[in-house]
């Protein structure tokens, strides 16, 4: 963990995975630095109120101020985002998932970036 430290943490879905995963960073390293977007402001307020997160705001300004982005979205809702999320994020940031399937995305990440996208790391179910 100490690597992600000084590192900016973006998680896109403060659902149950999304949630879990920012309380998880949250446990481990207190002072790590967690942003989050989310559909329903509801969920940021919580997170906000409950210190599992530093600051909650919109997808593009979020993204990027990013070293890590964590996408905890349905599928194809993540895909939709994705055009947003990778013309507005760090050149060194890196892009995760914890998406059910991989070949939409995958294919969307192919399509904006012409079959090169050294920055996307696939993560669940793989």
């Amino acid at each position: 963990m100490t690597q992600l430290t000084e590192k900016v943490i973006v998680i896109v879905g403060l659902g149950l995975i999304g949630g879990s995963v920012a309380r998880g960073l949250r446990e481990k390293n207190p002072s790590q630095k967690i942003l989050a977007v989310d559909a329903d402001k509801r969920q940021i307020d919580l997170a906000l109120q409950e210190g599992v997160i530093d600051a909650g705001g919109e997808l593009q300004q979020m993204c990027g101020q990013a070293d890590l982005i964590i996408l905890a979205l349905p599928t194809l809702t993540l895909v939709e985002c994705l055009p947003q999320i990778i013309t507005s994020m760090q050149a060194h940031a890196v892009i995760t998932d914890v998406a059910s399937v991989k070949a939409p995305v995958v294919d969307a990440i192919n399509a904006i970036t012409d079959n090169n996208c050294p920055f996307f790391v696939p993560g669940h179910p793989i």
